[in-house]
Parts: C-alpha cells; sequence; structure tokens
C-alpha cells in the first residue's frame, strides 16, 4: 500500500520532471558538466546544504559514534564542497566492517540529517524499481 501510494504521488517518469526523478543520473550530470558517484556498497552518501544542517549532522554523528557505532571508529568520513559550493558540502562515510542495501542506506543517512527532499526523491525512484536510476548518487565536478 505504502509503494502504490508513492508512486501515485510521483507519477510515472516524464521528461518534465522538476526535480530530475526519474531521469537517468548520467544524463543529468552531464548536461550540468559533472560525474555522477555512486556510493560503494559500505558508503553512506550524504548532501548537507546548510551550516545549519552540518551542525546537526555533526550532533548527530556524534550520538551515532557513541550509542551506535560503539565508537568503533569502523569508517573514514571525507568531506567534500559540492559543485555548489560553500556551505554545502557532500560526505561520505566508508565503512570498513558493514554494508548497506537501499533502504539501510536511506534510512541511516536520514538518521545523519541527509538532505529531506533528496531522501523522499531517492525512495521514490526505489520504489519504482528503476536499475538506471539509484536512489542515492552525488552530482561532483570531475577531477582533473
Amino acid at each position: 500500500m505504502f509503494r502504490q501510494t508513492i508512486l501515485q504521488q510521483a507519477g510515472p517518469p516524464n521528461e518534465t520532471d522538476e526535480y530530475n526523478t526519474f531521469r537517468a543520473a548520467e544524463d543529468i550530470a552531464s548536461e550540468r558538466g559533472l560525474v555522477v558517484v555512486y556510493p560503494k556498497d559500505n558508503e553512506l552518501q550524504l548532501d548537507i546544504d546548510s551550516e545549519e544542517q552540518w551542525t546537526e549532522f555533526m550532533r548527530r554523528k556524534a550520538f551515532f559514534d557513541e550509542f551506535f557505532w560503539g565508537q568503533s571508529q569502523t569508517y573514514d568520513m571525507k568531506v567534500t564542497e559540492s559543485s555548489s559550493g560553500h556551505p554545502k558540502r557532500h560526505v561520505t562515510m566508508a565503512f570498513k566492517d558493514r554494508t548497506f542495501d537501499h533502504y539501510q542506506r536511506m534510512t541511516y543517512q536520514a538518521a545523519l540529517n541527509d538532505d529531506p527532499k533528496r531522501t523522499f526523491l531517492g525512495l521514490a525512484r526505489l520504489l519504482q524499481g528503476r536499475s538506471d536510476n539509484p536512489p542515492t548518487t552525488l552530482f561532483e565536478l570531475p577531477t582533473e
């Protein structure tokens, strides 16, 4: 029922989709002069859009580090500036001892304060079941 409701609200894929929810990520990146960064099985990717969101992410990460991950620090964290510029950031957390399916990844990312619009749109893509449009990606500037 939930899946059907989401898909009805999201509608079918089309070229006039305001948020490019149902277009292939590679096509969108190409139009913008960017590259798509797909998460590896052991990675979480977060899109942080403001200083307030960053502060909240750090607060939640501290909670996860202390109570959820058991202070194991079993991940490496990389922070890069978004192609949109500061204060927007991309955070990639690469775990040494676990992997994530799409649902787990989206749940952890949302709990850590990922951009909520990105989370909802990713859920719509995931529930549509299209393999050409993964639910979690980041668009970044190409590296030289």
